[in-house]
């Protein structure tokens, strides 16, 4: 019975999302009632939009943390280039030191 309740969950909260998502696009000015195609782009982002989020907060649980910001990924490219540098410059003092550059 209990193995029902997930996937369940699942598909209510992507049905919700998919409903709230396509009523607050139709809502807007930029989409045409009598267009076919807008209709269907409504559609999809909804259901794009509610088969996304649970998705996410499932690898959340799984992995214990959300997805990495900007500002976490430029520290540590920033912290990576960091120690590149000091590497590269401890190369070139060894380098001297054995006679190897001049």
């Amino acid at each position: 019975m209990t193995d029902w309740l997930i996937p369940l969950g699942y598909l209510a909260a992507m049905i919700y999302t998919a409903r709230k998502t396509a009523t607050m696009l139709r809502n807007t000015d930029m989409v045409d009632d009598g267009d076919w195609f807008d209709g269907f782009m409504v559609r999809f982002v909804g259901f794009v939009a509610g088969a996304v989020w649970p998705l996410i907060w499932a690898a959340v649980l799984v992995t214990g943390r959300l997805p990495a910001t900007d500002h976490e990924i430029r520290v540590k490219l920033a912290d990576r280039e960091m120690r590149l540098a000091q590497r590269d410059q401890r190369i070139a003092e060894l380098e001297r030191e054995l006679g190897m550059r001049d």
